[in-house]
């Protein structure tokens, strides 16, 4: 059987008398196919369609009011557009956080707030012992435990960018993680943690002075993970140095656990980029103490 143009869809028949409410009611489109092929089906599905844009500029009820013409969705119903979807909802799932309720497993407060939750995913930093000025180190304790309130946030924002200042600026007499035995320790410590499960290590960047990690936690918590950690690598790298009784790590550690996926990807480029914004080269995959 031959079959019409599939443009004669796109063509509204006459119309009848014009209904109560002054628009005219629409013959039912001309249909060339069965509507039990899948042939069919979609075009039945084409022709509700462009028998509503023809009629919508004439008939429609109000308006702040659309009906969706295709099937599933009752009349009356408010019509869901593709750019509502894409700029309102897809945004919102990758901002709003892991969870709507989020538990927590840990707090403690030492010179810094430590918050560990169930399932999170942890940005630390572990400083060398004395990689701060003293003076420095004084006076930002200060103003963190001075901070109250709303700013309070804020406030450890502005300390924290302040410390990683402090870092980058390479001091020769505290930069043993530049030495490439000891990167070379870490890194085979972090992998070794890693095979043991006991985090799951998504992206790390070695500093001179700093180590920056970005993990899941696997069978313990956050502290149980980074003591043994801090004490295996501190105890070969001053067996390296041919040191002994020094503090190689600093006692404690910057952490934060990481809110979203768009968060997460903050956190990767902030770790790629850091020997970049530090001066110690010109592009990210020219240092080598790094895992991406």
């Amino acid at each position: 059987m031959k079959t019409a143009p599939l443009c004669f869809l796109q063509n509204e028949p006459k119309s009848r008398a014009p209904s109560p409410r002054g628009c005219p009611t629409p013959l039912p489109p001309f249909f060339p196919f069965s509507t039990g092929s899948a042939r069919g089906r979609a075009g039945l599905l084409l022709s509700r369609y462009c028998t509503s844009r023809a009629r919508r500029p004439r008939c429609r009820p109000t308006p702040t009011r659309r009906v969706f013409p295709f099937p599933g969705l009752g009349a009356g119903t408010r019509r869901p557009t593709i750019i509502f979807c894409l700029r309102i909802v897809l945004p919102l799932a990758t901002i709003l956080p892991m969870s709507s309720a989020v538990v927590t497993t840990s707090f403690w407060r030492g010179h810094l707030p430590h918050w560990q939750v169930a399932g999170g995913r942890y940005f630390v930093t572990l400083r060398l012992a004395g990689s701060l000025p003293r003076a420095v180190s004084l006076r930002l304790r200060g103003e963190l435990a001075a901070a109250k309130g709303p700013t309070r946030s804020t406030i450890q924002r502005r300390i924290f960018r302040e410390i990683e200042t402090w870092l980058d600026r390479v001091d020769p007499a505290c930069n043993q993680l530049a030495d490439p035995r000891i990167a070379k320790l870490v890194t085979d410590a972090i992998d070794g943690h890693a095979a043991r499960g006991w985090w799951t290590m998504h992206t790390y960047v070695i500093m001179p002075s700093h180590l920056h990690l970005f993990f899941s936690l696997q069978r313990a918590g956050l502290s149980e993970t980074l003591t043994p950690f801090k004490r295996y690598t501190a105890r070969k790298a001053n067996r390296i140095l041919n040191r002994t009784g020094g503090k190689f790590w600093q006692e404690e550690w910057f952490d934060h656990w990481s809110r979203s996926g768009i968060e997460d990807s903050r956190i990767r480029s902030y770790i790629r980029q850091n020997p970049v914004r530090a001066g110690l080269v010109s592009a990210p995959d020219a240092w080598p103490y790094k895992k991406e």
